[in-house]
């Protein structure tokens, strides 16, 4: 199977334009260096997820846990010092 105007023109270096249509649909365009444009498939708008602290990645947590943890070491040292300086 022959590759598509669409995908030869994203092949050679084409620049690719989004074009947003009605009822969150877009397409994409490709240009070629003639300036002639390769119209490619209509597609539809993924719906977005819900964003909550749960939906966050796993590396943002990371760095949560790693503040929780350093304010439990703050603690600590607090109560070392007042132990040792109150008494």
């Amino acid at each position: 199977m022959a590759p598509t105007p669409f995908n030869k023109c994203v092949k050679n270096g084409g620049k690719i334009v989004t074009k947003q249509l009605k009822n969150n649909k877009y397409m994409h365009i490709c240009y070629d260096k003639d300036g002639k444009a390769y119209p490619g498939e209509i597609k539809t708008k993924k719906k977005k997820t819900t964003s909550g602290w749960f939906n966050k990645s796993k590396k943002k947590r990371v760095g949560f846990e790693k503040e929780k943890a350093q304010v439990v070491d703050l603690l600590k040292l607090k109560r070392y010092f007042d132990e040792k300086y109150r008494s």
